[in-house]
């Protein structure tokens, strides 16, 4: 069965705000909040030993991928009454919003054991089940609003903008939250922060709920998917065969693989953030203040994104000299850091030299995180055109794989990183383990960043071409339509 639908028409930009704040800030609050906080939760608050801790967000984050693997499958499959991707979302969002601050429930009084297997217990079916459930639908729902390239990197651009937004958010407000409902207590004070943080959520993909239905309903109910029957109507879908038709999308393969890589970077170097501000600059007070001067820089480098195409007219030219400048800013400021030491890295840090090398890293950070969002609609038309199958399910599936898999992966690096490097938690730490955080914090994800730049200059599917396979989807979706209705 072949599925596709066209969009020629400009979307609104209220549709285009709606699905950005849903797929950029709604659905991944709470990873925001899991990637700076979760550990320092398990660790600090909740007294979990580090190899516990990583190994907590390493299993159950791996238990995600295989849920994502197979909501993807699902989407292809299924077709829901209140439309192919929002009856997901319809299923996921309540459980998702009560799910989130039920991971910190401020439990008093409760042996260690009870403690760690309820995380276990919630943490894991709040990856595993509810928010896979509205995540992997929700990413889908760009390819079916629009083929445009410039339409798609403008609404990818406002959705960075959205999940940069929620990344100020949890730097800026979590922890001031955290303090003033805590009344001292940081357990208590977790789980009302994450009450606000799941209500925000909430109305984010609830709005999208609302405005997706114009893109997959007609006004009689029927879906608005077109189906171009004929052979492969009665052939069953084969996932192995499925997967081998991927095997075939090189630019597909490099696409994804650079998603894990950004995901798993994005990870670690947001867990390590707070431990850097704390014990190498030791500057715990000031973590707020650049945090969020930091996430205003990345939301201004995701407003670039589409100034960036067309300056070099090629989305992947683009990212290439994005991932270029990323690369070299971080590593500056790795090194300016390890020439002046500590003491006076924390003073530069203070709005001087070194401040403005890192509030510039993020500008090009904004955009390197959304660029390979960009791209991945792209090599889903493009292997429509190569194999005659319209894979978004799949694709997507593997997407949010590669997201759960990241954080896991960079969630145990998390753990090795300060274990390797010695770290104690609530101590003055050494000259050493301060190295071994800045290292984790800057270099690690520096050399995955570079992993992303070989592999982009093997892409090899321009915006030109991509555009030609649209054109040529198009009329063999008109010509298989016009074959039905005859």
């Amino acid at each position: 069965m072949k599925e596709k639908v066209t969009q020629k028409s400009a979307i609104p930009f209220k549709d285009k705000l709606a699905w950005a704040s849903c797929d950029g800030m709604g659905t991944l609050l709470a990873w925001n909040i899991f990637a700076s906080y979760l550990s320092y939760y398990f660790t600090d608050v909740c007294g979990l030993a580090l190899g516990l801790a990583g190994n907590i967000i390493l299993i159950a984050r791996s238990c995600d991928t295989v849920t994502d693997f197979l909501i993807g499958i699902a989407i292809d499959r299924c077709h829901w009454k209140s439309g192919k991707y929002r009856g997901w979302l319809k299923i996921g969002i309540l459980p998702m919003t009560i799910g989130l601050p039920l991971i910190f429930a401020p439990w008093e009084n409760v042996s260690m054991t009870f403690r760690i297997i309820w995380i276990i217990l919630f943490f894991g079916t709040y990856g595993c089940i509810w928010n896979t459930i509205v995540c992997a639908p929700t990413h889908a729902q760009l390819v079916n609003m629009t083929t445009s390239v410039e339409e798609r990197s403008e609404i990818i651009g406002i959705r960075e903008v959205f999940f940069n937004v929620g990344m100020f958010l949890v730097s800026a407000a979590f922890l001031p939250l955290v303090k003033a409902f805590g009344n001292g207590s940081e357990r208590t004070g977790f789980f009302w922060a994450a009450v606000v943080f799941a209500i925000i959520g909430f109305l984010s993909m609830g709005i999208n709920y609302i405005v997706q239905k114009k893109y997959e309903l007609n006004p009689d109910g029927t879906s608005k998917i077109i189906e171009a029957q004929g052979k492969e109507k009665t052939e069953k879908r084969n996932l192995i065969g499925e997967l081998g038709l991927i095997a075939k999308n090189r630019p597909c393969i490099i696409i994804l693989i650079s998603v894990f890589l950004a995901n798993t970077l994005m990870t670690i170097k947001s867990a390590m953030m707070v431990y850097s501000f704390k014990y190498y600059f030791d500057m715990e007070n000031f973590y707020a203040i650049a945090m969020g001067v930091f996430t205003v820089a990345t939301i201004l480098g995701a407003l670039l994104i589409k100034y960036f195409v067309r300056i070099f007219k090629d989305s992947s030219r683009g990212f290439i000299c994005v991932l270029i400048l990323s690369i070299a800013f971080n590593t500056a400021f790795f090194l300016i850091c390890r020439t002046i030491g500590p003491e006076a890295a924390a003073k530069s840090m203070s709005f001087g030299v070194l401040f403005f090398i890192f509030i510039i890293s993020a500008v090009f950070q904004g955009a390197h995180y959304g660029f390979a969002n960009l791209l991945v609609p792209n090599v889903i038309e493009y292997g429509f055109w190569l194999t005659g199958k319209l894979q978004t399910g799949l694709i997507y599936g593997i997407y949010a794989l590669d997201i759960s898999l990241g954080a896991a992966i960079g969630g145990k690096l998390t753990m090795v990183v300060l274990d390797a490097a010695g770290f104690i938690p609530n101590i003055v730490q050494s000259f050493a383990t301060k190295n071994g955080i800045l290292f984790g914090t800057f270099i690690i994800p520096t050399i995955m960043a570079a992993g992303q730049l070989i592999l982009q200059f093997f892409f090899g599917l321009s915006d030109k071409k991509y555009q030609k396979c649209v054109e040529e989807n198009e009329a063999r979706a008109l010509a298989d339509q016009a074959q039905l209705n005859e």
